[in-house]
């Protein structure tokens, strides 16, 4: 993973800036990143080097969950697997994706698995085991599967992929049924 920079320019701050953050909400946001360096300072360069490093997509959704829902930036669980956003880039996994399977989720499939988190609140792995894998899989091929949906839709849709796997596999017949 390349070093985080120290032009400004390309740091997560001034990256939040451009999106449309104040400089109250961007400071707010990655002020933990400050507290962290001082007890653990390799830890908060490679937690660091991991938002430099995100899609402005994945930026502004974790952004939003720290200034809107007061989660932590680094003690909190993103995706609701039960890992915390610190030691999922730690370990190489993706804090947006709560089967930890994908390397990458594309906007939509962020944009998923945060409605899924607001409407059940509880582990996403524990609510919806595989069919979470298979709903992600086919937003991944297919991203416009969630357009117009809401979080309700997208629960009733992941757990009818969950006891009936071969049902999100024919999409778009799928969506009729939601």
């Amino acid at each position: 993973m390349e070093q985080t920079p120290l032009i400004f320019e390309e740091n997560p701050l001034h990256r939040l800036a451009e999106l449309g953050y104040g400089e109250e909400d961007t400071y707010k946001a990655l002020g933990e990143i400050l507290t962290l360096a001082r007890k653990n300072p390799g830890k908060a360069r490679k937690y660091l080097d991991y938002l430099n490093n995100l899609e402005d997509y994945e930026l502004k959704a974790l952004a939003n969950r720290i200034l809107h829902k007061r989660e932590s930036l680094v003690e909190g669980d993103w995706d609701n697997d039960g890992i915390k956003n610190v030691d999922e880039v730690l370990n190489n996994t993706n804090i947006f994706d709560p089967t930890n399977s994908f390397e990458k989720l594309n906007e939509a499939g962020v944009r998923y698995v945060d409605m899924l988190v607001a409407y059940t609140g509880r582990l996403l792995p524990e609510v919806y085991g595989a069919g979470l894998k298979g709903f992600l899989e086919v937003i991944q091929e297919n991203p416009e599967i969630i357009e117009g949906l809401d979080n309700r839709q997208l629960h009733i849709g992941t757990l009818l992929t969950k006891f009936v796997p071969e049902l999100i596999k024919k999409y778009p017949k799928t969506l009729e049924l939601l």
